[in-house]
């Protein structure tokens, strides 16, 4: 795997999700908006080798840690449930978008919820009307994933060498 080229697209990522560039589609009176670093958590399980599969969860877990207010949950929640992916990716097939949808929209659900209790625990506050902005969020993503898996695709023929590459790079 070229690392630079994941790290300057997880950089992106990072930037469209902790900046204020996706505030441009905020829906509702919650500002709801999506989370690009969970469908890179989703397209990275897939596409990658395990042991690859494993360093860019964690990475992309620990930017989503940076970017929210606390250290710790995200990075634990998107690595479990980047390697639970990462194990059914050979049963599940991702090649249509409703596919996509389903499996970014599940994985934000088993991401969000246990690191919002985990960053409540920490913090010692509730976030108030979490699981109705959880719910909205996940939908709001689900919907735009197929979108973002376009280019994550596109970009993925850069970022991962062909197998005659690999071979000869060893």
């Amino acid at each position: 795997m070229r690392w630079l080229m994941f790290t300057l697209v997880l950089l992106i990522g990072a930037l469209f999700n902790g900046g204020s560039l996706l505030n441009f589609i905020a829906m509702g009176s919650g500002h709801i908006r999506p989370s690009i670093l969970i469908v890179m958590m989703v397209f990275f399980a897939f596409h990658a080798h395990r042991q690859d599969a494993i360093r860019c969860v964690f990475a992309v877990g620990l930017v989503a840690d940076l970017v929210s207010t606390t250290m710790g949950p995200y990075m634990i929640m998107y690595s479990i449930v980047g390697l639970a992916l990462n194990g059914i990716s050979r049963t599940i097939n991702t090649k249509r978008f409703i596919y996509q949808s389903a499996v970014v929209f599940f994985a934000f659900l088993l991401t969000e919820f246990p690191a919002a209790w985990l960053e409540a625990w920490k913090m010692g506050q509730a976030r108030t009307h979490l699981s109705s902005t959880v719910m909205e969020t996940a939908i709001y993503t689900a919907v735009l994933a197929p979108l973002f898996w376009m280019f994550l695709s596109w970009v993925w023929k850069w970022m991962y060498p062909r197998p005659e590459d690999r071979l000869r790079l060893r």
